[in-house]
């Protein structure tokens, strides 16, 4: 069910990971829809720079960083990660000659300490919480309390978090192709996007199995809590990102000639202001001595928003008609009522039968029942996670008593 999934925090800053963020929150809405488990989603609440979520279900809870870098990623286990164009660097390889591929190469921060970092901050977070309540100032400074989740080693002296923390790189970018080094971490994953998205044999995607971690188990009430400690921690960092960015603003002007300009700019402003109201109302006296004004339209209706859909492909071994509902019948009475009252969608004799609805419905599922040999068969679960999925029917079900 769609109210299963809460997403918060401000948007990104890229585009591309925008983009990826909404295939992300269409997954989730439908996985949640199938197994009824609560997803949280809170977008950009610590204080790394690239844009990042952090994900959280009743199985564990993951820091995922967002990297819209394409081309060819090559990532050692220690220092700088380096993207660029796949042919760049395949020339550059067979001719040894480096400096004609540095000018493309575009070298970024190891994606591995960056999360480390992040994750450092989110258990020192649920630590302030759990010792005394935090102004919502005290959130957005940079703390000190040195945090290392179960599972990962620090040369400073730390305290152990009861609960691990996944650690999930994601490149955003369709086409990227990777080749990491293993950094010794158990819990950090790299996913390109597709394969975030691609699904278990039990439909679990995968960005989903990353996070879910042996022995962890969060509450609904604990869920609800570490969700409004990110939340406001994503307020209160988007607030200083704003503040820091109106003091970085140079003034254009000396700072003596900018009461003169401003008068200026005011005094003008106004004059081209008033040139428009004339000039608009002389036209408008004219228009309607000419012809009289037109009738006001009829407001169209407000489209419902609505799901984006997915399609089932049913192949039959032969013709058969095809009735489906949100309804389980058990006997042929209930299921005559149902289609005397049409409390259903019904099609007509084909041996390839195509379901479209939303993407919601389809991942609660809905039940299809054959008329084969004019006698109606038992439903069967129909149900889809993928935009288009293909169903072969090779035996039916026994007929409805």
């Amino acid at each position: 069910m769609a109210f299963n999934v809460r997403v918060t925090g401000p948007e990104f800053a890229s585009e591309e990971n925008q983009r990826a963020f909404l295939r992300i929150e269409e997954t989730a809405r439908q996985y949640s829809a199938h197994s009824r488990e609560s997803i949280y989603l809170v977008r950009r609440p610590l204080e790394i720079s690239e844009d990042h979520f952090v994900l959280l279900w009743p199985r564990g809870a993951a820091i995922v960083g967002m990297y819209p870098w394409d081309g060819l990623v090559r990532g050692p286990e220690h220092g700088e990660w380096e993207s660029a164009p796949a042919t760049t660097l395949d020339v550059t390889r067979r001719t040894s000659a480096r400096s004609h591929g540095e000018h493309s190469a575009r070298t970024f921060a190891n994606p591995h300490s960056t999360l480390e970092r992040a994750c450092k901050e989110f258990s020192a977070l649920l630590l302030r919480d759990s010792l005394e309540p935090e102004p919502l100032e005290a959130i957005a400074a940079p703390s000190a309390a040195k945090i290392v989740p179960a599972g990962r080693t620090s040369d400073a002296s730390s305290e152990d978090v009861s609960s691990p923390i996944a650690l999930i790189a994601l490149f955003t970018v369709p086409a990227v192709q990777l080749r990491v080094a293993p950094v010794g971490d158990a819990l950090f994953s790299v996913l390109t996007i597709e394969d975030a998205m691609s699904r278990s044999i039990v439909h679990t995607p995968n960005l989903l199995r990353a996070t879910d971690l042996p022995g962890v188990s969060y509450s609904t009430d604990d869920l609800e809590r570490i969700c409004g400690l990110l939340e406001r921690s994503a307020r209160a960092r988007e607030r200083v990102r704003e503040q820091q960015a109106g003091k970085d603003i140079p003034p254009s002007v000396p700072s003596h000639l900018r009461p003169r300009i401003r008068r200026m700019r005011f005094g003008t402003k106004w004059l081209v202001l008033l040139t428009i109201v004339v000039a608009l109302a002389a036209f408008f006296v004219i228009r309607s001595a000419i012809e009289p004004p037109p009738s006001t339209p009829a407001r169209a209706p407000q489209a419902a928003a609505t799901r984006p859909p997915s399609e089932i492909v049913i192949k039959m071994p032969v013709e058969a008609e095809l009735f489906i509902s949100q309804s389980q019948f058990q006997t042929r009475q209930q299921l005559d009522r149902a289609l005397t009252y049409g409390e259903g969608q019904r099609f007509l004799p084909d041996t390839e039968q195509i379901v479209v609805k939303d993407s919601v419905s389809l991942a609660k599922g809905v039940y299809g029942y054959f008329k084969v040999d004019n006698t109606w068969r038992k439903g069967k679960l129909l149900q889809t996670l993928q935009p288009i999925d293909t169903i072969t029917v090779v035996k039916f079900l026994d007929p409805l008593p």
